[in-house]
């Protein structure tokens, strides 16, 4: 039906079971994250910040000047420009997130749209995650408080689990 367009999968396919093919994505993917990373550990504290973005590109040529270094990953662009510290201030909310779900008990919404926001912890060794994933991880954030206070709220039509002092409470909020 197409000629070529399964040579041409094939051949990208490929790329997954040898990143390191020459002139293959995953072999760029590679030369960055080493040329990066050595960069990184001359500034490890803040990273290269403004000074990063206005450099020449070490790998290759034909970007324009002062455009960025274009990562292809999220962990080396945030170590490479802001560095360990600003590396935990953008993670952080993931981690906060994984805290949250191992400590609690979460409701079906909160954790499918957990698994899609710690998905991107795979995601981010490929690709640097776009504007609209920090939403999604906004949204869980909300889900999994959300969450959390449903388990503290009272339900003032069930007697059997409040306390005896809450059951007065409620007794004289009524009389009054």
């Amino acid at each position: 039906m197409f000629p070529g367009i399964t040579d041409f999968f094939a051949d990208r396919f490929s790329e997954i079971f040898d990143p390191g093919k020459e002139e293959s994505t995953g072999r760029f993917r590679v030369e960055q994250r080493e040329t990066y990373f050595k960069l990184f550990l001359e500034r490890p504290i803040f990273g290269w910040t403004f000074e990063g973005f206005e450099m020449d590109n070490p790998l290759v040529d034909w970007w324009p000047k002062y455009s960025g270094q274009h990562f292809h990953e999220s962990y080396m662009e945030m170590l490479f420009y802001q560095g360990i510290v600003g590396f935990f201030v953008k993670f952080s909310f993931l981690f906060y997130l994984i805290y949250k779900a191992t400590s609690k008990k979460l409701t079906e919404q909160t954790i499918i749209i957990l698994s899609f926001c710690l998905s991107g912890l795979l995601f981010s060794f490929s690709y640097v995650l776009p504007l609209i994933y920090w939403g999604h991880v906004g949204l869980c954030l909300y889900y999994i408080e959300k969450d959390e206070a449903g388990e503290n709220e009272v339900d003032m039509n069930n007697d059997e689990k409040l306390l005896p002092r809450q059951k007065r409470a409620l007794r004289e909020i009524s009389y009054n």
